[in-house]
């Protein structure tokens, strides 16, 4: 074989390979089942404009009284129990983001295994006296290393922008 074939073989494996390992970098993230069947945003994500600044850091949804939650995602349970007087959970994905709810009371124990779609818990309403962060739902919220993210792009329910002329 001459050099110039080659070449032209080394060049060919070497966009093969390329093309492989991109494809891979940009697939599609999962997309995350609802917490409830008939899941309907009550109040949108709003990222704050300084990280201690005002803003919403989550999504609410209506869930029925004491109706059942169901985790979006597989994960461990990382933590049920009360943050001041507002019941949460919280589920850590295989990814490392940890996943909220509020208003929702868990008897799962931390570090147990939940799959996507199994019940996590209940809506639970807060104590008598307290106000609850929205009433007859619950609040949704991811977090990363670097802060909270939209829950509404690991649901699928945020689309792309598209310029129309």
């Amino acid at each position: 074989m001459t050099a110039n074939v080659l070449t032209m073989f080394k060049l060919i494996a070497i966009a093969i390979a390329v093309f492989s390992f991109t494809q891979q970098l940009f697939e599609p993230p999962d997309i995350w089942a609802t917490p409830v069947p008939y899941f309907e945003v009550q109040r949108e994500f709003q990222a704050p404009i300084t990280l201690r600044g005002q803003g919403h850091r989550g999504v609410d949804f209506l869930v029925e009284k004491q109706g059942p939650v169901q985790s979006p995602t597989a994960g461990t349970m990382h933590f049920a129990g009360k943050v001041v007087d507002e019941n949460y959970l919280t589920i850590k994905t295989t990814a490392g983001l940890l996943v909220s709810f509020a208003g929702t009371c868990s008897a799962l124990a931390e570090g147990a295994y939940v799959s996507k779609g199994q019940v996590i818990g209940f809506e639970c309403s807060s104590e008598v006296g307290s106000e609850a962060h929205c009433p007859s739902c619950s609040h949704m919220s991811v977090r990363s290393d670097h802060g909270y993210l939209n829950p509404e792009l690991f649901l699928g329910l945020v689309h792309p922008s598209v310029i129309k002329s």
